[in-house]
């Protein structure tokens, strides 16, 4: 036995039609005899014409391509009815004719059923209110008035009362007096019954060109006029816009140090001058101490740099300070170039080739304060704050290393038609130890951040005994019981000196470091932000 799946399909939505009416109640014999006859007049149409939609749309009256066909046996298995490319063996019209009127009679009761589960007398009822939505409403149309009253029938005896009032034996005509009717002067000017919407719509145009076009022409004079003030100033806008999407730097701030380049040579140059965009992911993966660097020729550069890192770039803090591009390191600097940079400033920048770098962060700082200028006298909201002083953007720090140490100085020079900080310091050599490192993050937070002082109210370490650190060393001078004195080193900040600590390497093995240093960090950074910004 072979059967189509046209034929399939038809029975599955047929049972499942009228498995639907069954449980929903609407082949009962009361829900029937209730149903109005439009109803079933519409149900019966509309089964009838789906019906023959899908008959002929879908092809039913062909063969199916795909059987089941179920052998002797009654292993059943889906097959196609040309798979070799031979034509299949036609069967007789009356077999064809039969098998398509009982399809078509299939789906007109499958759709008789779905008129069932989707008319009713309500739904009906609401069809023939359709063509109501669509007479003309009197809030959009000039409706014709409606006819005058007709006089009441009650008041039949007025004649007499009339003539009786004509004769003066009546002082009033009381209920038959006249009654006064209000006539409505004012002219319509809502779209008329017969009126095209085109010419309504043009009617209402020219109604309010008098009040509109004034406007307009106003705000295009107004417009003009401030394009044509601010042609001079319409290449720095373009400009301001372009520099947030470009990511230019946000400031501009170099470090001068005569120390030696941590990665000398050219190929380390010109991979780390292509790897600049990933400098901040390579920060992330600094530890928060050096070690086995004692033996470095190169070790105090490596500090610098790695305090450098720490203090503004590291992205593990949750303080977001600066990024890699607005603050460069100028190894192999002389000794005297903040005094060379005080004498001839553009000179010495020029030479160093910084001046460039210099020119283009002034250059931002100007675009930020005309679009934040220009927002202001138009009486909008400028898409970003004002920007800060030039000298909060754009610095010069000096971080030379000598015999004799210096105190930290504070300059002003003229760089560049602008007045900008220029801070130098001058310090001893430092070891590679935990101890050298601790001062090059001191020196260079001083020397970054103007004012900054990191103290024991800062700090971590425990206020309770008047000196922590000289506690902690008297109870870690006796060797026994030392597990339970382990939480005193986290209560003693080697930020704020206790070199006791550092002639103990089982100490320095297990001190918290991460934990007083992210402090420090946090702490500068704090401080760095009102000190310095960024655009």
């Amino acid at each position: 036995m072979r059967i189509g799946a046209k034929t399939i399909t038809a029975l599955t939505l047929l049972a499942a039609c009228a498995v639907g009416t069954t449980m929903l109640g609407r082949l009962r014999g009361d829900y029937l005899a209730q149903l109005d006859i439009w109803a079933g007049f519409t149900i019966g149409i509309f089964s009838v014409l789906a019906a023959s939609a899908v008959f002929h749309l879908g092809r039913l009256g062909q063969a199916s391509e795909h059987h089941l066909r179920i052998g002797p046996g009654g292993s059943p298995r889906v097959e196609r009815t040309d798979p070799f490319g031979h034509l299949p063996r036609r069967r007789s019209a009356r077999v064809r004719r039969t098998r398509s009127a009982g399809l078509m009679a299939a789906y007109i009761a499958i759709f008789l059923q779905v008129g069932l589960l989707t008319i009713d007398n309500r739904g009906v009822a609401q069809l023939t209110s359709v063509s109501k939505a669509f007479e003309p409403s009197g809030l959009q149309y000039c409706l014709e008035a409606p006819p005058p009253k007709a006089e009441d029938p009650r008041l039949a005896g007025c004649g007499l009362l009339r003539r009786a009032y004509q004769l003066g034996y009546a002082s009033d005509l009381g209920p038959c007096a006249p009654q006064e009717r209000t006539e409505i002067t004012a002219v319509c000017d809502r779209r008329q019954l017969d009126e095209p919407y085109l010419h309504y719509a043009w009617r209402l145009l020219q109604s309010r060109r008098p009040a509109l076009v004034p406007d307009v022409i106003d705000e295009v004079r107004s417009s003009l006029a401030k394009v044509e003030e601010r042609r001079d100033h319409l290449g720095a806008l373009l400009l301001a816009r372009r520099d947030p999407v470009a990511r230019t730097p946000r400031a501009s701030h170099h470090l001068f140090t005569n120390l030696p380049a941590p990665r000398s040579g050219i190929v380390p140059r010109v991979v780390e001058a292509l790897d600049a965009a990933a400098c901040d992911a390579r920060t992330a993966r600094m530890p928060p101490l050096l070690t086995d660097i004692e033996d470095d020729p190169l070790a105090s550069s490596l500090i610098v740099e790695h305090a450098m890192g720490q203090l503004l770039f590291n992205p593990a803090y949750p303080t977001v300070v600066a990024s890699c591009r607005e603050h460069t390191i100028h190894w192999n600097s002389a000794a005297d170039s903040c005094e060379r940079m005080l004498n001839d400033p553009d000179g010495y920048l020029a030479t160093r080739r910084v001046l460039g770098e210099v020119r283009a962060g002034l250059g931002r700082h100007r675009r930020a304060k005309l679009s934040a200028g220009l927002a202001k006298d138009d009486g909008r909201t400028p898409s970003a704050p004002a920007p800060p002083d030039v000298s909060r953007v754009i610095s010069f720090q000096c971080l030379m290393l000598g015999p004799t140490p210096s105190a930290l100085r504070s300059r002003t020079a003229t760089v560049a038609g602008h007045a900008l900080g220029i801070r130098s310091v001058t310090v001893t050599p430092f070891s590679a130890n935990v101890r050298g490192q601790i001062q090059v993050f001191d020196h260079l937070a001083r020397l970054l951040a103007p004012g900054f002082r990191y103290g024991k109210l800062q700090s971590k370490q425990s206020l309770v005994e008047a000196d922590a650190g000289r506690a902690a060393a008297q109870r870690f001078a006796r060797p026994t019981s030392l597990l339970t004195k382990l939480e005193l080193l986290r209560e003693t900040d080697i930020f704020l000196g206790h070199p006791w600590i550092d002639d103990r390497p089982d100490l320095l093995a297990v001190y918290p470091y991460h934990v007083h240093l992210t402090n420090f960090v946090e702490a500068f950074r704090r401080h760095y932000r009102h000190a310095r910004s960024r655009l």
